[in-house]
Formats: C-alpha cells, sequence, structure tokens
C-alpha cells in the first residue's frame, strides 16, 4: 500500500497528527468524486496511511520514524515540529529494497505472511534461502501456499534480487586464493574474471595473428565452442556442464586462466574431480542455474563420468589448438581410460512381460484422466519408434507420413531431425498413432496443424514457464520427468499389489523405450538393417548390441544344460 500514498493522503494524516476534526479533514483531502466520507470512513483511511508509511519507514530500516507516526496526535509545538519533520522525510524516501532481516509481515498481506511464518520462514532472508536452496517445487512443502501464491513470491525475488544486488563473479585474484565459503561458484554465463585471470595473456596462448577465432578471452573462446551446438541441446548442457567447472576450478583452486592450464593441472583435476571441496563452495543440490543456491556439482563424480568429464574437455582443448587458441592440448599428456561399462546399457530395457503389464496399467488410468492420456501417448511413442527423448520433445506434426496402403500395425513414419543434425524417418504405429490423436483432442488442437507432436496441457503459473510460449512443446527435461514420473507412479502401485513381481521390475526410463524398441525389434526377427535405419546408427555393429542375450534369457538357457547333465547322470 506504501505506493498509493498520494500528497493528499500525507497532509490529511499531518492535519489529523496536528488535531484537525476528521470532518474538516474528509472534505479537504479524501474527498473523491465530489463524494466525501462520513468520519468513520474517513478515520480508517488515516489509519490505514499511517499504517502505511509506518510499513515504508520499517521498510527503509527507519524505526525511528516509525515511532513518531505510531504515537497518538501531538499538541506540543515540538511534538508536532517532530511528526511533521518524519513525514516530510518519509515523503522525500524512495522506493524501499527489501533486507533479509525484515519480517515477512513487512512485505506481504497479512494472510500470506502468517503462512510463511508458520512454516518457520519469518523473514526476508528465510524466503529467499528456501527459494534458492530448493528446486522448481520449493514452496510444495509450505501449507496452504499454491501456484498462484508461489508464482506471486517468485515474481517478487526476482524483481527485488538478493540484498547483496545479486552480482555473482569469481571474486578472486592472482595472488590471493579463496578460503571456504567467502565465494560460491556462478555458472558459466554469470562468470566475471579478473583481467589476470581472463586467460588474455594465458601461457598456452597462441599467437593471436593465427586464431582463426575472434575470442581474446577464457570465456569468449569457450563461448565460441559452445555455439556450434543447440542452446537447447543436451549436448550443449553436457558441454558447458564440463567447460564451466574446469574454468572456474582453474581459476579458484589452481590460481590460475584456462588457457594456462598445464598437464599437471590436468592430472589434479582428474583426481579431484571423485571429491570435489571445499563442498560447500562446489557441491549442492540439483537446482535452476538461477538460483543463488546453484552448484556446479551434486557430489563426488564416478570413474564414468570422471571419463566423460576428461574426453570432453580434451574435445575442447583440441579444438582450441585447431582454431589457433591454444599452442597445446594440455590432456593428451595423460594416459587415456575408458569407461567400465558398454555405453549402451540395453540390459536396463523392459523385457515383454513386464512392458505390456506397464502398458496395460497405463491404458485403464489413461481412460479417466487427460494428463495419463499424455503421458501414455510419450511412453508408446518413445518405445514404438526408437526416438530419442530429445528428438520426441523437438518432434513436429508437420513431419508425419502416412502409409499410401496398408501394412500391419504401422500406421506411417515421422521425419525428424536426429542426433547431430542428421535426418532420418522413424516409424509410427498405429497404437502410437491414435494416442497421439486423443492428446491432441485433449489440447483442442486440429489434427491438420502444425505445432509439437507433445505439449503439456497446461503450464504452472511461473515466470520460468510464463516465458514459453503456449505453443511450445516440452522440454528435454519436462518430457523425461513425465515418463520417469508416470512408472514410478506404476511401480509404487505395483509395490502394494504384487511385491513379487515390483521387486524384479526393471525401472524404466525414456531412454531405456529407446533400447527397447531396439531389443523388441531384432527379437521380432526384423532385419538389423532396417532397425539400424530407424534408430540412426551409423555403424551395424552398434545396433547389434540389442542381438545380445538379456541376463535373464542367458541364465535361462543355460540353466538347460545343467539339467541335461543331471538327466545323464540319472540315466
Amino acid at each position: 500500500m506504501t505506493d498509493h500514498v498520494t500528497r493528499a493522503h500525507l497532509a490529511a494524516l499531518r492535519a489529523w497528527l496536528q488535531g484537525v476534526p476528521v470532518d474538516a479533514i474528509a472534505g479537504r483531502y479524501l474527498a473523491t468524486d465530489d463524494v466525501i466520507p462520513d468520519a468513520r470512513i474517513a478515520h480508517r483511511q488515516i489509519l490505514a496511511i499511517r499504517d502505511a508509511l509506518i510499513q515504508r519507514a520499517r521498510q527503509h530500516n527507519r524505526m525511528d520514524l516509525a515511532m513518531w507516526l505510531e504515537t497518538p496526535p501531538r499538541h506540543s509545538d515540538r511534538g508536532m515540529s517532530r511528526v511533521s519533520a518524519a513525514l516530510g522525510e518519509l515523503e522525500t524516501l524512495g522506493s524501499p529494497q527489501p533486507d533479509d532481516a525484515h519480517a515477512v509481515e513487512l512485505w506481504f498481506a497479512t494472510v500470506l505472511a502468517r503462512r510463511l511464518r508458520a512454516a518457520g520462514l519469518a523473514t526476508v532472508g528465510d524466503l529467499r534461502r528456501r527459494r534458492d536452496g530448493r528446486g522448481a517445487g520449493w514452496w510444495r512443502q509450505i501449507p496452504r501456499i499454491g501456484t498462484v501464491a508461489a508464482a506471486t513470491l517468485e515474481r517478487w525475488l526476482d524483481r527485488h534480487g538478493r540484498a547483496d544486488g545479486g552480482a555473482v563473479g569469481l571474486a578472486v585474484s592472482a595472488t590471493v586464493r579463496l578460503e571456504s565459503g567467502l565465494a560460491a561458484t556462478p555458472p558459466l554465463e554469470r562468470m566475471q574474471l579478473p583481467s589476470m585471470l581472463d586467460g588474455h595473456a594465458g601461457t598456452n596462448r597462441a599467437p593471436h595473428e593465427h586464431c582463426a577465432i575472434d575470442a581474446m578471452t577464457d570465456l569468449q573462446a569457450i563461448g565460441s565452442w559452445l555455439a556450434l551446438w543447440n542452446a537447447d541441446g543436451e549436448t550443449f548442457r553436457k558441454y558447458r556442464r564440463e567447460a564451466e567447472r574446469f574454468l572456474a576450478w582453474c581459476v579458484i583452486e589452481r590460481g590460475r586462466p584456462f588457457s594456462s592450464a598445464s598437464t599437471d593441472d590436468c592430472r589434479a583435476y582428474r583426481e579431484w574431480l571423485a571429491d570435489p571441496q571445499p563442498a560447500e563452495r562446489w557441491v549442492g543440490p540439483r537446482l535452476p542455474r538461477d538460483r543463488a543456491g546453484w552448484r556446479p556439482f551434486h557430489g563426488p563424480l564416478s570413474r564414468d563420468s570422471r571419463v566423460h568429464a576428461e574426453t570432453v574437455l580434451s574435445a575442447l582443448a583440441a579444438w582450441l589448438v585447431g582454431r589457433g587458441y591454444l599452442r597445446l592440448n594440455p590432456w593428451t599428456g595423460l594416459p587415456r581410460r575408458t569407461k567400465a561399462r558398454p555405453h549402451l546399457q540395453v540390459e536396463k530395457a523392459p523385457p515383454q512381460d513386464q512392458w505390456l503389464a506397464f502398458v496395460d496399467w497405463l491404458t485403464r488410468r489413461s481412460a479417466l484422466d487427460a494428463h495419463l492420456r499424455t503421458a501414455y501417448a510419450a511412453v508408446i511413442l518413445l518405445r514404438d519408434s526408437g526416438l530419442r527423448c530429445a528428438e520426441a520433445a523437438a518432434a513436429d506434426r508437420a513431419g508425419l507420413r502416412r502409409l499410401a496402403g496398408p501394412s500391419g500395425d504401422l500406421w506411417g513414419e515421422l521425419d525428424i531431425e536426429g542426433k547431430g543434425d542428421k535426418p532420418r524417418a522413424v516409424p509410427v504405429s498405429g497404437a502410437a498413432y491414435a494416442a497421439l490423436q486423443a492428446h491432441w483432442l485433449d489440447r483442442g488442437v486440429a489434427e491438420e496443424a502444425s505445432g509439437p507432436l507433445l505439449a503439456p496441457l497446461r503450464r504452472p503459473p511461473t515466470p520460468r514457464s510464463d516465458a514459453r510460449h503456449a505453443a511450445d512443446g516440452y522440454s528435454v527435461r519436462g518430457l523425461r520427468h513425465l515418463v520417469t514420473r508416470t512408472f514410478d507412479a506404476y511401480l509404487g502401485e505395483l509395490r502394494t499389489t504384487d511385491p513379487q513381481a515390483a521387486a524384479v521390475a526393471i525401472r524404466v526410463r525414456p531412454h531405456a523405450l529407446r533400447h527397447a524398441f531396439g531389443t523388441h525389434a531384432l527379437e521380432a526377427k526384423v532385419e538389423l538393417d532396417v532397425v539400424q535405419s530407424y534408430m540412426g546408427h551409423a555403424s551395424a555393429a552398434t545396433t547389434a548390441i540389442y542381438t545380445r542375450a538379456s541376463e535373464r534369457r542367458r541364465q535361462s538357457q543355460i540353466g538347460r544344460l545343467y539339467g541335461d547333465a543331471d538327466l545323464l547322470r540319472s540315466e
């Protein structure tokens, strides 16, 4: 209310504090459209104006001004002068900024503030830490706070920023190494490097006149490399993650630019990845990148994750060497390590019996739930087409092509742009197309219209969601979350109805449905080259991995050997 106090309101309050009768104040300062409020209403308005100004004083941490306004009207010259001076000073104060120590009652409506305080969020700092320290559903554990109130709080927190002004940077120098807790590690797009550490004079820099990119600093060079990939794609996110981790580590932990990293630095980084310390600077929960609680790591990396990091960073350095930005690739001096397990984890594909049981459950549940119909369409499409999750999220209805003639349960094909921007076609089964039709009907879109193949039926009223167009489809993470959450719901119910089946069930994730397509297709005697074409594998050897026997089938088959041996002994 403090933003709506006018000069007339200030004059009315000043007159009331000086002892002018309420009737006179109402006629002179509070009349609207020639309507003069009666004395009782005018008195309530004056008290509301006073309370609003007291709140403004407290928001500016001016408790002295608030104290003068809280006192009743004075008639002494000294009291009148002090109250008048307090009002004059309040009038000159600009828009207040929230402080982390402010009580929530200073900034939010009484009902909302009461609910926040009941949840242990008594101050603006408590609220900010709750929002910054948790994921998108940070508000779900606050009783009686729904999506609308959460969106209001999100907008307010985003508008006001943090008490320190919101600046996030790597506050380091070439001679002073940061101690634990003095600075958080920001994401790549918010890094601010001092000139001594920005890489313009890195010891591994090649002569600039031979450089094929315009980059003058390490951040610019990494940006040029990342620009090669789609900013919304999974590859971009993975490569950015590894680049920002190594760049920040070089600057903070080694006190040198990225372009000065040596092979010894790379070896030390390899060992450090097993347990990133200090944890308070580097490790945190999974949060959006714009949250203050975001950290580059969520815990120590597995061996395979460390190998992946080295592979990406070596590729980055090799590209920069090829562009004439770096002289040498420091990663080439280390013994090359390989991942401990095969790249394609085909054993994660659900067997046919589990797949059919899951689909049967989802078919029954989706008949009465539009949201589950969306999940059903996504699940059937992913398994029956062999699409990657990112490919399904980007797929457009304009790519659908119906078969000219009947071909069993195959409806047609879908043209997509696959991994590496390679175009290919994937099959669309009759069941998948029927599920998509039901999903489009729920969305209220025409069957022949262009647009995303899959899209949320509704979006939460949050700033992050508002930034997306209403016609946009799922993000890759959103689609992955939809499938994951749906199978987890099925598994939770199965634990109650059939604990034995739940104990041996393979936990289905979106990419496992792609594995299921390859495995089930080859088990159904589909030719290898056909499966290879639909899955977009460059080599038939990759597709052939799906011909390997599953663990259960392998154990079942070999069991016959020992059974035959027992039979021979008995004879």
